[in-house]
């Protein structure tokens, strides 16, 4: 009895250990950049909404203060993946987008891309407004130009926009055909597959509309 239970009970051998460490090795290996990629991509969408956010909160704040709300984007630059600062009027009873001006406006929400993880970066906003990539929502929740005017349908466009911010990976670029809108809906499996390699976020600025992240 006490020999048919020694058989049953023995213990792992050296040997056996290690190959069963080598296998875990080798699976990590492969499955890590797998891994790395999906994390990556999941804090480059994550910054693509807080893009939507904020500029959801100055919306939604100018339609619920009745006060028209500026909207300032810096696009990437050295050292700086972009940032976003919503401003309001000094004056509260100010209700038009036009009689914003320097020294008459004070932040009241900033979005700074460097603070949030990934490597996503706001790297156009489109059509580049007269006077800098600065735009308006008034108290009707409406996206204007800061002279009051809808912004336009930029080239390379789709039908029916007014402007859109484009995030994508800091130092990748990406070809007009796979940023602007798709020729047709033939193009347009090539185009997400492109946008996908350097993580391609469009935030479409509508004139009157749901403001959603796109790919």
């Amino acid at each position: 009895m006490n020999r048919i239970l020694q058989k049953t009970t023995r213990g792992v051998t050296l040997v056996e250990l290690m190959v069963v460490i080598a296998l875990i090795a080798v699976i990590a290996a492969i499955a890590s950049p797998g891994i790395y990629r999906g994390i990556e991509r999941a804090n480059s969408r994550a910054a693509a909404r807080e893009v939507v956010s904020i500029l959801r909160l100055a919306r939604d704040q100018a339609k619920t203060r009745q006060i028209p709300l500026w909207v300032s984007i810096t696009p990437a630059a050295a050292g700086s993946r972009g940032t976003i600062e919503i401003a309001r009027h000094t004056d509260d009873t100010v209700r038009s987008c036009r009689e914003f001006a320097a020294g008459s406006m004070v932040v009241v929400s900033t979005l700074n891309l460097n603070e949030i993880a990934g490597d996503v970066a706001i790297q156009e906003v489109m059509p580049p407004p007269s006077n800098g990539y600065n735009l308006c929502y008034t108290p009707q929740g409406t996206t204007v130009r800061t002279t009051g005017i809808p912004l336009p349908i930029p080239p390379g466009g789709c039908a029916g926009e007014g402007g859109y911010v484009l995030l994508w990976k800091r130092d990748e670029t990406i070809s007009p055909a796979d940023k602007n809108c798709a020729a047709n809906a033939a193009a347009r499996p090539a185009q997400r597959d492109a946008r996908d390699v350097v993580h391609f976020f469009k935030v479409p600025l509508l004139f009157n509309g749901t403001l959603k992240v796109e790919q």
